[in-house]
Formats: structure tokens, C-alpha cells, sequence
């Protein structure tokens, strides 16, 4: 192959990536924010992308320490019922705490309105760790032990994370997001 055929290639190569991701781009911009919505009673209830996301990253981990047969079946319902309230409940409480105290001591009714949204990373990771240590306690399971296990999962569950706020931040404010470095 000739400098001129490399040249041409890239060439193609670059077009056929430029439209491949502008189609990505339009069919998550379409599909990303919100799956569906409906009303009921006068309120309207919607399902998005980033909770689809967080189901499939504890989904999947459920399912990994399923295989490993390291749990009983009734210590990995309760250790999931566990990780999942930790998540969501330490989430919210972060970021109740660590970004928006003030807004929160005027509108205390507003930390129960789950449905805006709003969660912290650092309280989701203190969450799994009260949890994981009530679970610990619960079924005299070394603490370690399970800290471990879920230390195994959080790649997979930060490859869903980091790739919703990724998508969700990027996609709402930028037409080329692949640009964004």
C-alpha cells in the first residue's frame, strides 16, 4: 500500500467514524434522558436511562456472585437488598450532606423527592459500606470477606457509572461529544 492508498484509507476510515458516532450521538440524544413517562393521578412518572443503568450494574453483579456460589441464596437477596439501599439511600443523604446542605435546611420535604434525582458518589460508596458492614454483622460474615466480593464488582459497576454521567452531561449540553476531552 502506497502513502496515497494510507492517505485515502484514513480518509474513509475518518468519514465512516465521524458518521457512525453523529449516529450514535442521535440515537442516544433521543433515547438517553428519558425510556418512557406516564401519568397517574395527576403526576408524572417516568423511567430513564441512568436507573435502567444502575439495574443493569447491579443486575449484572448479582449475577456474577451468583456464579462464584460464595452466598447462600437468602445471604445474596439480603446482600442485594442491602448493596441496593446503600447506593441509593447513601447517594442521596452525600449529596443532601456534601453539595446542596443550605437548599435542603430551607426545603426539608425536598430530601425525600428521590424522583429529581440527585445522588453523590461518595455517599453511594459510604452507603455500600455501612451496608455491607450491617450485612456483615447480621450473617457473622467476615466484613473483609464481603468487602472483597464487592471490591471485585466495582469495576463493573463504575464501567456503568462513569459511562451514564459520561453520556448524561455530555449528550445534554454538546452536539460533537466525542470531542470533549
Amino acid at each position: 500500500m502506497n502513502i496515497f492508498q494510507e492517505i485515502k484509507f484514513l480518509h474513509f476510515f475518518k468519514n465512516f467514524l465521524y458518521s457512525l458516532l453523529n449516529t450514535f450521538y442521535l440515537l442516544l440524544s433521543t433515547f438517553f434522558m428519558t425510556l418512557f413517562s406516564f401519568e397517574l393521578f395527576g403526576h408524572t412518572f417516568s423511567a430513564s436511562f441512568y436507573g435502567l443503568m444502575y439495574a443493569v450494574a447491579f443486575i449484572v453483579g448479582f449475577w456474577i456472585l451468583k456464579q462464584k456460589k460464595i452466598f447462600t441464596e437468602k445471604q445474596l437477596d439480603d446482600l442485594f437488598i442491602f448493596i441496593v439501599l446503600g447506593v441509593v439511600l447513601g447517594g442521596r443523604i452525600g449529596y443532601i450532606l456534601f453539595y446542596n446542605f443550605s437548599y435542603y435546611l430551607e426545603y426539608p420535604l425536598q430530601m425525600l423527592a428521590f424522583w429529581n434525582g440527585w445522588m453523590s458518589f461518595h455517599g453511594g460508596l459510604l452507603g455500600v459500606i455501612l451496608a455491607s458492614f450491617l450485612f456483615s454483622k447480621k450473617y457473622k460474615i467476615n466484613f473483609l470477606k464481603i468487602t472483597d466480593m464487592l471490591a471485585f464488582l466495582a469495576p463493573i459497576w463504575l464501567f456503568f457509572y462513569r459511562n451514564i454521567i459520561l453520556f448524561s452531561t455530555l449528550l445534554k449540553n454538546h452536539k460533537m461529544f466525542w470531542l470533549i476531552t
